[in-house]
């Protein structure tokens, strides 16, 4: 398995006093192959800001190919490294207007 920029998939990583598996995208992978840098994915609407998340609205024309359930947001205020052995099953993908937007946001 190669991880992409603007894949998605599901890791057990912290995040705030929370362990639980979520979704992350891949925002990098490291040179050595060993490592993808990510941004944390949410559903928790009511902790959401425009000012400083990036949203992946349901009713966006590319909101299929990510393979989320519902509406979320990436939180970029930490991108933790994490090992490819540690990510999990791929859920989906960023692409066409939803991948431009998010190449904007970082």
């Amino acid at each position: 398995m190669t991880p992409q920029r603007g894949e998605i998939y599901l890791v057990r990583a912290q995040w705030r006093q929370c362990t639980d598996i979520r979704p992350c995208v891949v925002v990098d992978v490291e040179a050595d192959g060993t490592a993808v840098v990510v941004v944390l994915v949410s559903s928790a609407r009511e902790l959401y800001d425009p000012q400083r998340h990036f949203l992946i609205p349901e009713n966006h024309p590319d909101f299929r190919a990510t393979g989320l359930r519902r509406e979320s947001y990436c939180w970029g205020d930490e991108m933790p490294r994490v090992s490819i052995a540690r990510l999990g099953r791929k859920l989906g993908r960023l692409e066409g207007g939803l991948l431009r937007a998010f190449n904007a946001w970082l």
